[in-house]
């Protein structure tokens, strides 16, 4: 198991720190844990999240990327 702190994992994300503990306040984002004050994430836990948050485009924008890279 690897923890990763709350810098490590807004570089992973590329998200600011500000945000996740907004998200961690809101009971929103990846689990978390709490070890002798600190918050740590799970590295596995991360990795499924991100996952679980996957996205398909739709149709429509997948042609729209199409239509405007034969025009450009």
């Amino acid at each position: 198991m690897r923890l990763l702190s709350t810098k490590q994992v807004s570089t992973v994300l590329d998200l600011p720190e500000s945000t996740l503990r907004y998200w961690r306040f809101a009971g929103l984002g990846p689990p978390f844990v709490k070890l002798g004050g600190r918050t740590k994430y799970d590295e596995a836990y991360l990795d499924a999240y991100v996952k679980a948050n996957k996205r398909i485009p739709s149709v429509r924008a997948a042609q729209e990327n199409r239509l405007g890279s034969i025009s450009a």
